[in-house]
């Protein structure tokens, strides 16, 4: 009969090996790599992951006191944090890193209003998380010159955007 533990073990292990096949298809199959990429970033995925891998093994499969047990499942913990330090710090989790701060702050990018008039402007704000401000005596014709905040710039959802005529 096995033990929990090599059950544990193996299901772990399944799951680093199909991470890194996700790993190895994504390198294998980008359609355009980035202008710096290489094989450096996939590299040092692979180390993270197969690393992963040795010590889940290891820390399941050992016959060892509670102690190494702990200092294996430590070591675990940390190659953890290290492959997610990693994705963040990458140049393709910008984007990641944006959506994730938009979320937790509030925040959405301001619309570029200098192309429209003051009713195409009123119409693209309806769907935008900002309120827009219209100087007094401002004709639906009348084409747009400047706004505050600048287009495409980080602000607070229910903010004014204020426009210039």
């Amino acid at each position: 009969m096995t033990s929990p533990g090599w059950l544990l073990g193996s299901l772990i292990a399944l799951a680093g090996l199909a991470v890194l096949a996700a790993i190895i298809y994504t390198f294998l199959n980008r359609a355009q790599p980035d202008a710096g990429a290489g094989i450096v970033r996939p590299l040092l995925a692979l180390i993270l992951v197969g690393g992963l891998i040795i010590l889940a093994g290891a820390s399941f499969a050992s016959d060892a006191d509670a102690e190494t047990r702990n200092l294996l499942i430590g070591g675990i913990v940390a190659s953890a944090s290290g492959v997610v330090a990693f994705y963040f710090a990458s140049r393709v989790a910008d984007e990641a890193r944006k959506d994730l701060l938009k979320a937790t702050m509030g925040t959405d990018t301001v619309p570029d209003l200098s192309t429209m008039t003051v009713d195409q402007a009123k119409a693209a704000m309806v769907a935008a998380p900002f309120s827009l401000v219209i100087p007094p005596g401002a004709q639906p014709a009348d084409p747009i010159k400047s706004q505050q905040p600048p287009a495409g710039t980080d602000a607070r959802r229910g903010s004014s955007v204020t426009v210039e005529v």
